[in-house]
């Protein structure tokens, strides 16, 4: 068990061969046949996959492929029900006005999470919250509605004292697994 669940990941054919040399070195008489080790190993994997992977994998694997997370149902919402924001700087150059030197802007977008439509969007030379503001104001404009959830990075301009939303429950949009 310690060869199996050890940090380096040995393979469990390289820990039934590690395990039967230890034996013989020990003097035992009887060592089972290499299919028994693998058979005990495979039921011990599936029967403690938890600490099976926090063993060898560690704690940030544990949480990726153990722990309950959420699964996000698309076809439970409607368009433009939620929004996604980001902002990205464009990968070419344009002329600062301010200074006459070249620059890179950057382009920020919302999303509609339902139909993934580019809904409303601005390019100015830094993201800010006038950009973030006016880019919204488009999407909502595209889309004939307020939408109910607006997700945003936590990028500097978008954590701006204008932008506070209520928390909702996202019950009714996720599952739980």
């Amino acid at each position: 068990m310690a060869l199996l669940l050890h940090p380096n990941r040995l393979s469990i054919g390289k820990a039934i061969a590690l395990t039967k040399y230890k034996l013989r070195e020990q003097g035992q008489s009887f060592i089972p046949a290499d299919i028994t080790f693998r058979r005990y190993a495979k039921w011990f994997k599936d029967n403690n996959y938890d600490k099976w992977v926090l063993a060898r994998d560690g704690e940030k694997a544990l949480s990726d492929k153990v722990e309950p997370y959420i699964i996000r149902d698309a076809s439970l919402i409607d368009v433009g029900d939620i929004l996604v924001a980001d902002g990205h700087k464009l990968a070419f150059q344009v002329i600062n006005p301010f200074t006459g030197k070249p620059c890179r802007a950057t382009l920020v977008g919302f999303l509609d999470w339902k139909s993934t439509a580019l809904v409303g969007y601005e390019i100015m030379l830094e993201e800010n919250t006038q950009c973030i503001a006016s880019a919204l104001r488009s999407a909502i404009i595209n889309l004939d509605m307020i939408p109910k959830v607006v997700y945003q990075d936590n990028g500097r301009a978008f954590r701006a004292k204008g932008f506070v939303f209520k928390t909702r429950n996202r019950n009714s949009f996720c599952k739980t697994i």
